[in-house]
């Protein structure tokens, strides 16, 4: 299911994740790697975007969108 993710970085430092024509959330760097939903059920702070994309992925996997 992870895969069927789509990460657009539309700057230096944002990303958005679409699912289909749904936005998932967005990865936003400053100092940590923010990720933030727009229904706040994704909501989480990495220090890499390895991490972001992890916690992503994963939340995907368990909501079974």
């Amino acid at each position: 299911m992870p895969n069927r993710l789509r990460w657009d970085q539309d700057s230096d430092r944002h990303w958005n994740v679409w699912m289909g024509s749904e936005r998932v959330c967005e990865v936003t760097c400053s100092g940590q790697f923010v990720v933030s939903s727009p229904d706040h059920t994704i909501e989480g702070g990495h220090s890499s975007l390895e991490g972001a994309v992890a916690q992503v992925q994963a939340w995907v996997r368990w909501s079974g969108v």
